[in-house]
């Protein structure tokens, strides 16, 4: 999937109420189930996002500030095509009726629009974009440190996967017998090695 920056229609907020009281109108049962939301919280940052995972794609990320009653509130709308993502004037009035429900319990007078270079816009940014990273890439970092359990038994595939394959070259063994051979290689890694890689694609969601 493609997509930028220049895809999106991003709108950042600077709320003069506190990050609670902001965060408890997010989360409230009707601010949910009006727009079908979800949320999720890392540390100090919540995140309140669309739960369907086609078309209409809306982000509310909301961030303290030192200011200890103020906080920023982050937006992100956009629509998620097949193979891309794009502005969509529909979906951007989508979030606007987000925002508005918002002006309307703490008073249009404390939400003022502001520029989005802010560490809280570009969480934002960053999950609209999530879209557009290649899912199937897991990077050694991500894996973290690899346990000396499953570094013996990579050792260990790996030696049995070059012997068969050297005894296939001097035509030791029939070709049948090595492509048996290598396939339960590979069964016996994805039943080992399964679990753990399972941990990180779900991590990445």
């Amino acid at each position: 999937m493609t997509g930028t920056i220049d895809d999106l229609d991003r709108k950042t907020f600077s709320v003069n109420k506190d990050f609670r009281t902001i965060s408890e109108i997010l989360l409230s049962r009707s601010f949910l189930k009006t727009w079908l939301l979800e949320h999720r919280q890392r540390g100090t940052i919540l995140e309140v996002y669309t739960s369907y995972t086609d078309n209409w794609q809306v982000r509310l990320v909301l961030g303290p500030t030192l200011e200890p009653n103020k906080c920023v509130l982050a937006t992100v709308a956009f629509e998620k095509k097949r193979y891309t993502i794009s502005k969509s004037t529909d979906v951007s009035d989508l979030r606007d009726d987000m925002i508005r429900r918002i002006e309307a319990i703490i008073g249009k007078e404390n939400l003022e629009s502001v520029g989005v270079d802010d560490e809280v816009s570009h969480m934002a940014l960053k999950s609209a974009l999530k879209f557009t990273e290649p899912k199937a890439i897991i990077t050694r970092a991500e894996l973290g440190e690899i346990p000396s359990f499953y570094r013996n038994i990579l050792i260990l595939m790996g030696t049995i996967s070059v012997v068969l394959a050297a005894l296939f070259g001097f035509r030791v063994i029939p070709l049948d017998l090595f492509v048996t051979a290598i396939i339960m290689v590979i069964i016996a890694l994805v039943i080992e090695l399964g679990p753990r890689l399972r941990e990180v694609l779900d991590s990445k969601k």
